[in-house]
């Protein structure tokens, strides 16, 4: 369904596909107070005992990532929710965080090629840092963050949660040295 003007094919507004030309993006910080208007987060969950559709119910994404981190979820493996019920579709891309601390590097590849095949424009993202190693997981947050950078997003959430807003500015500040001038960057805080 898409329009040809002059020749040039035009995608229909608000479609989410993801321009791999687009050389900005906008890194929004995002604290739980505020409403962010993203339809599409990727996380983390511990193994536990809620239910997929539990996510769903809830409204704020802090009470979302809660859940996920607190009471967790009955599930094994990455995996997509996606909701279309209400006004817009809501989707997570849920990643076990045992992955994480077991093979950084193939919850990393999971991430990207999953967002690389869906291409949305606009991505939230939110990782709790691991008390007990600290430093590996704000690693790993700034490698996806870079990896994540580098498609053709043009909007990436960074919502605070528990980490507070300075440590996720240091961590879009480091995605922005990483990215070393290969797109600029717009940090919104």
């Amino acid at each position: 369904m898409s329009k040809t003007m002059s020749g040039t094919q035009v995608a229909p507004a608000n479609v989410g596909i993801a321009n791999p030309e687009s050389d900005v993006l906008s890194l929004i910080i995002t604290r739980p107070e505020d409403k962010a208007d993203c339809p599409f987060w990727i996380g983390l969950y511990r193994k536990g005992g809620a239910g997929a559709r539990e996510v769903f119910a809830l409204e704020r994404i802090e009470d979302v990532f809660k859940l996920l981190t607190e009471r967790g979820l009955d599930e094994k493996q990455a995996l997509m929710l996606s909701d279309s019920s209400g006004e817009g579709v809501r989707q997570f891309y849920l990643v076990p965080e045992t992955l994480c601390k077991n093979d950084r590097q193939e919850a990393k590849g999971l991430i990207l090629k999953t967002i690389e095949a869906l291409k949305p424009t606009r991505i939230g993202v939110y990782f709790g840092i691991d008390a007990k190693n600290p430093e590996a997981s704000r690693a790993m947050l700034e490698e996806i963050l870079i990896g994540l950078a580098r498609t053709g997003i043009r909007e990436l959430f960074l919502f605070t949660g528990s980490l507070g807003v300075n440590t996720v500015l240091n961590a879009a500040l480091r995605v922005k040295h990483g990215l070393a001038g290969s797109k600029e960057l717009q940090v919104f805080h």
